[in-house]
């Protein structure tokens, strides 16, 4: 992909913000302004969030950094927001959720499902499994201000967890990959991740089984022509698509392919049916593809009947969709796509200053001056050649600063860490300000970005009172978040890959060759963790294979990756299926840990009476007493002390008890028939094993009289 091309585009979107801000941003809000907050929905398919104020033929917007008018003629649609926010519980009450692969959720409630949590998410049912949250601290507890709508601005609101993605429930936006989507309704529920390689985000609507999905792609040579829309070239990219589908779909029609226009914009829209490679249903799909940035934007939708009552509602999720602009920015947030760098604000006290015109320095943080405590944040932008590096950048700084300054002192060795592949490095340091008397708290980043080097610093005061101000300051920088068009290319390439070892699988997998599937199918979930069809497959190929243990692990991968997913039954099916195949072929120890594996006594009567027997001829089968006793502990402890199995045990103890009086060892065979008295609920049991105690007293004492 050229990555010129995608600066140009985001240059031009920036240059269009900047010159309409040249001529609006610092307007006065007229005395009878009354805005709203909502959104804009501009012809290009930009999305403007803001509190809007509609004045005649003109729309105006204020932002962060002032108000912006916009004509009619540039706009689509006007939303505005219900009164009270999209989120936020009781009282002002809401949880943040943080998921390993950075999402970050605002939830009104939760619930503690074994498993899996429940979160509440814009007033819809969103589930997570356990393995998927960021630990520790995965869960939080805020409050906002009754009828807060809980995480504000593009960004997370914890500060050791910066990230890209937001997700409020209502909206999703994926900074890195350039673009939103907002749910049409309140009856469909936006997932910020998917167990499918590619797919950015999904969409359900679970009253009805219809769906949707956002997938990018990077434009590569096979794509490229269909860069510019042309109506003569849709059967061409209807044959190009078909071969894509085959990676995807078992079974697949070939796709309608149309041209049509979506916010100004013109675009292809494929309709097919196709069966998902390991599901046993078919559906309908509509696919609108939109080539911008140097990248391909799929809004897929699908139905398991796609007539006249679900299209709209498929249709309706590319009226939510919007591409994000060079810039998005908010009171506690900047992201700079060009760029390639997101820093955010570590709370409410600081406020964001932006200077569109200077691409040096194009924003600052500042914590309003309490006392003497105060601190601040400036970013610089510095180009640097293709092979230059942080470190080496960071060694020349601490150089430059020790020749320079009459007092420089690092606080502890450099940070070296890596961010999904991009270089940062972070020092701390002592140092008078320049013109300063008064030794300041430095702190300063480099990071190594597509567009070169980019500098955090960050100053405080050393006053007892400026602590939190230091605090914030460190804080700061670990939000400091590198926005990487190659580490997105790097993610997608990736999970394509996974989509090809997958399609290798499936084919192996139709022909029976099941060991090729397996390796196939587990390198795809490798490539792609979250991958839960590959791990479904690799299950089914596992348990052909009869690798049982392994076939029940990749299923319960594929179950906790999506637990709404239709995966054939629960993982302990396989397990049972294993055990009557080993109680058949008396294979007894083997069909005792599968049953054990399957629910054990929590079976159907059938299979609980045949996990005993298994238990008993299992232990039967050994030899020595001691061999024997350690199969009837067990049996006895997995058995709930099944009265079949304590018959057993006691008998098995009485025999040993009599053997070793044989023997002579009336110590043993004391402890063996105390021990059966013990293990057994039955009275006749009982008085048995005191009889045989009493008798072998009398034994000990005639041999001792001898």
């Amino acid at each position: 992909m050229s990555t010129g091309r995608l600066r140009l585009h985001r240059s031009a979107l920036l240059v269009a913000l900047v010159l309409v801000s040249v001529a609006f941003a610092w307007l006065t809000p007229s005395a009878s302004a009354e805005f709203r907050k909502g959104r804009i929905i501009m012809n290009d398919g930009r999305v403007i969030e803001g509190d809007i104020e509609e004045r005649g033929r003109t729309v105006v917007v204020r932002l962060a950094f002032g108000e912006v008018p916009y004509t009619r003629d540039r706009i689509k649609a006007i939303e505005y927001e219900d009164a009270g926010g999209e989120g936020g519980g009781a009282d002002g009450v809401h949880w943040i959720i943080r998921l390993k692969d950075g999402s970050v959720l605002t939830a009104e409630s939760f619930e503690d499902r074994g498993q899996n949590i429940v979160a509440r998410v814009g007033g819809a049912e969103v589930i997570i499994p356990k393995s998927d949250l960021l630990q520790p601290g995965a869960i939080e507890k805020r409050t906002s201000p009754a009828g807060g709508g809980g995480a504000a601005g593009p960004g997370p609101t914890d500060p050791d967890d910066p990230q890209e993605i937001e997700f409020t429930g209502a909206v999703f936006r994926d900074f890195e990959a350039g673009f939103a989507v907002r749910r049409p309704d309140d009856e469909w529920v936006i997932v910020g991740r998917s167990p499918e390689p590619m797919i950015r985000a999904s969409l359900s609507r679970e009253v009805d089984g219809v769906g949707a999905e956002i997938e990018v792609q990077v434009i590569d040579e096979e794509l490229d022509p269909f860069r510019e829309v042309d109506a003569k070239k849709s059967k061409q990219l209807a044959g190009v698509l078909n071969d894509q589908m085959k990676k995807r779909y078992a079974k697949s029609g070939t796709p309608k392919v149309t041209v049509k226009v979506w916010n100004g914009l013109a675009v292809y829209e494929s309709t097919f049916s196709a069966q998902p490679a390991g599901r046993d249903k078919q559906f309908d799909y509509v696919e609108t593809r939109i080539f911008a940035a140097g990248q391909l934007y799929v809004i897929r939708g699908w139905a398991p009947k796609l007539d006249g009552s679900t299209l709209p509602k498929v249709q309706s999720v590319l009226d939510g969709f919007s591409l994000l602009g060079a810039l998005v920015f908010t009171p506690d947030a900047y992201v700079d796509l060009e760029s390639g760098f997101a820093v955010y604000s570590p709370n409410d006290d600081w406020r964001l200053d932006i200077d569109l015109f200077d691409r040096a320095h194009p924003v600052r943080f500042l914590l309003p001056a309490s006392d003497q405590a105060y601190a601040n944040l400036e970013v610089e932008i510095e180009t640097a050649e293709e092979d230059a590096l942080a470190k080496t950048r960071m060694n020349t700084f601490i150089a430059q600063r020790k020749e320079k300054s009459r007092y420089f002192e690092l606080q502890g060795s450099p940070v070296d860490r890596s961010d999904d592949g991009v270089e940062i490095i972070e020092i701390a340091y002592l140092d008078f300000p320049p013109g300063g008397d008064k030794l300041e708290n430095f702190r300063h980043t480099i990071a190594r970005v597509d567009s070169g080097f980019v500098h955090v610093r960050t100053r405080a005061s050393r006053d007892p009172e400026a602590e939190r101000a230091r605090d914030d300051t460190a804080a700061v920088h670990r939000r400091f978040h590198p926005v990487s068009e190659s580490r997105l290319h790097a993610q997608i390439e990736n999970q394509s890959a996974a989509l090809d070892d997958f399609h290798e699988g499936w084919l192996a997998f139709s022909k029976g060759n099941h060991e090729n599937a397996l390796a196939s199918f587990e390198r795809a979930a490798g490539r792609f963790d979250r991958f839960a069809r590959a791990w479904f497959l690799a299950s089914r190929s596992a348990e052909k294979l009869k690798r049982f243990e392994d076939a029940q692990r990749f299923r319960e991968e594929a179950q906790t990756r999506d637990p709404t997913g239709d995966w054939g039954g629960d993982s302990s099916e396989i397990m049972l299926s294993a055990a009557r195949s080993a109680f058949k072929s008396k294979r007894f120890e083997e069909a005792v840990r599968y049953f054990k594996a399957a629910g054990g006594m929590s079976l159907d009567e059938k299979d609980r009476g045949d996990y005993v027997k298994a238990y008993l001829a299992w232990a039967k089968a050994k030899k020595g007493f001691e061999d024997r006793e350690d199969v009837y502990k067990k049996a006895m402890k997995d058995s709930r002390d099944n009265p079949a199995v304590e018959n057993a045990y006691y008998g098995m103890l009485m025999s040993w008890a009599s053997a070793l009086q044989k023997k002579k060892d009336f110590r043993g065979a004391k402890r063996q028939a105390k021990e059966a008295k013990k293990v057994t609920s039955n009275p006749k049991n009982r008085n048995k094993a005191e009889a045989f105690l009493n008798k072998l007293a009398e034994a000990e004492a005639k041999e001792r009289g001898r």
